[in-house]
């Protein structure tokens, strides 16, 4: 009897392992692997299935100007020839769709809403330009941020699929955009462009030709929630996304207690699709470290864990790399924009380093986020660390005479950033250089890097000039309950014209007046503040013709209001602009549950553009922080108030009143 009974449940375990672990001619339908354990592409062999999609992390480390570190992780993931959906065909049966490392849930939800774009960042803390410079990606508002490029047609609308979208990446990700459909949403014009391509689609009808090409018209929704703060229960579900979570790779060192600690830190999520192979233009190109080595052959080494064995091989010099070494330059698979589909998921974070008070006297991984790497993701290829290194270009900086970082193991690779602003002492102050990185792979064991001393930020730096070209800052002014007015100064540092775009999105509790637009001053760099130009001048920085002003309509009391103001700044100039505006009167259940605190106004968005349409400007766009506008708040403790004192009232009444109803009054003769 007891073996009649086990014999169902062998045979369920027979068919489970047959349904659960497919097999491709024969063998288990796994990564393949190579004998140092890497994954490797279908190379003739029957019995390993290729891999089309592509697999890359990385993690940067750059010393700041204050003292601080900046850590930026990047794991990119190309699905190949996939093609955003065509919204024509949504309400109709699709073919499944098939993903490799792209995360099925994420490409669910662009797929079900048919999304050609999207960026999401949840960032908390103020990103301080003219110390850290430009970070490595460029959205980091304060707060959640999220824009999408979608197709119009089909049956669904643009708004309730941009409806759906942020319902399904609010469910996706524990976070509360439930505000973002309604209250929060406008449509930019000019400050948001794609970051990569649109497609076009096929024509549908049977009397058009079969390769005619849609004209299709691509609208952009906008939406930004200033308050609303990242922390670990966005983080937890970032981390499921990835193929090996935090058990191996580079997410190892996603360690939240560390991470959050941090002075400014956020994470992001950038889906985009690409129509070829094409290097992009600000990509930049690696150099083997090492003489009459290649780039493929130092990798073979970093798999298996050996790189830091450098016996017969000559480490060239920087000259000698600078020289004769531009020919053995190549662009890094990760920097390549593949034909398909591409998502990259950021985390961001800037980091005390050890204080030397500590004992400690070198950077580590373990240091900056109290763990290494312990091996390396089986599916990713070329995981590497960057570490960024000073530039001899800066001669005239008291903090030039730094020496390059000492890297415990040697790295393996160069790798060269073009379009990297350098801070000088020359005139011009900063000119447009080429950054250079000390690139490290990591290996089978991991990685347990350790950086000198002389890598350490401590050094008495001075900062005379800022580490961007461009300055912004944004403030109220007013300080009555009614009206006031946002004071804009943008300083240009460079010796040319730039062309800008200045965005404002503001809730419908601020009404702005867009005939109080001026520009207030203009003043060069190396004159005192009380200086400025003509009238005539200011009309040369702002064309008026040109502002996008979209207002509420009227009685709407939930659609912000979009105001985009071309400028054009003046060569090493600053230039002063304001606007005024009108606070609105809430009713009293419209006010937030913490009405003394404030409402945020999202910061304001400068973006510059390129006079040149088809080619891409050099500098990104950059966020202002939030502000907190003062309106009218009625006193809420009132209501508490005349509840006790019409309580009390009525009790004494009532008392008095009972005891005269009940009460027998009689003489008592006296004694």
């Amino acid at each position: 009897m007891g073996l009649q009974a086990k014999l169902p449940w062998l045979l369920l375990s027979y068919l489970f392992s047959l349904i659960v672990v497919p097999t491709v001619n024969g063998q288990p339908n796994r990564p393949p692997t190579n004998p140092q354990g890497r994954p490797t592409p279908n190379q003739g062999k029957q019995n390993s299935p290729e891999f089309k999609d592509l697999a890359f992390e990385r993690l940067s480390l750059k010393p700041l100007d204050d003292g601080k570190v900046s850590a930026h992780f990047e794991f990119d993931f190309v699905h190949k020839d996939g093609v955003p959906r065509d919204p024509r065909t949504l309400g109709m049966k699709e073919a499944d769709q098939h993903y490799e490392f792209l995360p099925l849930s994420l490409g669910q939800i662009l797929r079900e809403y048919a999304v050609a774009e999207v960026h999401l960042t949840m960032n908390n803390g103020r990103w301080n330009y003219p110390l850290w410079g430009y970070p490595e990606n460029a959205a980091v508002a304060s707060g959640v941020e999220l824009w999408a490029w979608m197709a119009d047609g089909g049956v669904r609308s643009i708004d309730e699929r941009w409806s759906g979208l942020s319902n399904a990446l609010a469910g996706l990700f524990c976070a509360s955009l439930s505000a973002l459909p309604d209250s929060r949403t406008t449509i930019p014009i000019h400050s948001f462009r794609p970051d990569g391509k649109l497609p076009a689609y096929v024509k549908k009808s049977s009397n058009e030709p079969p390769n005619d090409i849609v004209d299709q018209n691509y609208i952009l929704r906008h939406a930004v929630l200033p308050s609303e703060s990242i922390c670990t229960e966005n983080l937890t579900p970032f981390i499921k996304l990835l193929p090996c979570k935090t058990h191996a790779g580079l997410a190892e060192l996603l360690n939240p207690h560390k991470i959050f600690s941090g002075w400014w830190y956020g994470v992001g999520i950038h889906a985009t699709w690409h129509d070829g192979i094409a290097a992009d233009a600000n990509s930049g190109v690696e150099q083997p470290v090492f003489a009459g080595k290649t780039i493929e052959e130092m990798d073979g080494k970093a798999r298996a864990g050996k790189y830091e064995e450098t016996g017969g091989m000559k480490k060239m010099s920087d000259e000698e790399m600078s020289t004769k070494g531009k020919s053995e330059r190549r662009t890094p698979p990760s920097e390549i924009k593949n034909a398909g589909v591409k998502l990259k998921l950021t985390v961001g974070t800037v980091l005390d380093p050890p204080h030397p008070s500590t004992g400690s006297h070198s950077l580590t991984l373990e240091s900056l986020f109290g763990k290494n790497v312990t091996k390396s993701c089986p599916i990713v290829s070329t995981p590497n660390v960057r570490i960024h290194r000073p530039n001899p270009v800066a001669e005239g900086r008291k903090d030039a005479g730094n020496t390059a970082p000492r890297l415990v193991p040697d790295p393996i690779a160069r790798y060269y950033a073009p379009s990297a602003w350098i801070a000088t002492e020359s005139e011009s102050g900063l000119i447009l250089g080429e950054a250079t990185w000390d690139v490290l792979r990591v290996g089978e064991t991991g990685l347990n890097l350790t950086v000198n001393q002389e890598y350490s930020p401590y050094q008495g730096k001075e900062v005379n000039h800022p580490a961007t070209p461009l300055t912004i800052t944004r403030s109220l002014r007013g300080f009555d309950q009614t009206r006031g007015a946002f004071f804009i100064v943008i300083t240009n540092h460079l010796p040319e014209e730039v062309d800008c775009w200045y965005m404002e999105s503001v809730p419908w509790i601020i009404k702005p007046y867009l005939s109080s637009l001026k520009v207030e001053n203009i003043r060069p760099l190396q004159e005192t503040s009380g200086s400025s130009h003509t009238q005539s001048t200011s009309f040369n920085v702002l064309d008026i013709g040109r502002v996008v002003y979209h207002p509420p309509k009227t009685g709407d009391r939930t659609s912000p209001t979009l105001l985009e103001i071309p400028l054009t700044l003046p060569s090493r100039s600053v230039i002063q602009l304001s606007f005024e505006f009108e606070k609105m009167f809430l009713k009293y259940t419209e006010h937030p549950p913490d009405a003394q605190r404030g409402w945020d106004l999202p910061g304001g968005v400068l973006t510059p553009i390129s006079t040149d349409p088809s080619v891409p400007s050099r500098l990104p766009r950059m966020y202002t922080p939030p502000l907190l506008a003062d309106l009218a708040t009625p006193d809420f403790s009132m209501p508490y108030n005349v509840i006790l004192l019409s309580g009390s009232l009525l009790a004494l009444l009532f008392g008095m009143t009972f005891n005269m109803l009940t009460r027998r009054f009689v003489l008592v003769p006296s004694s």
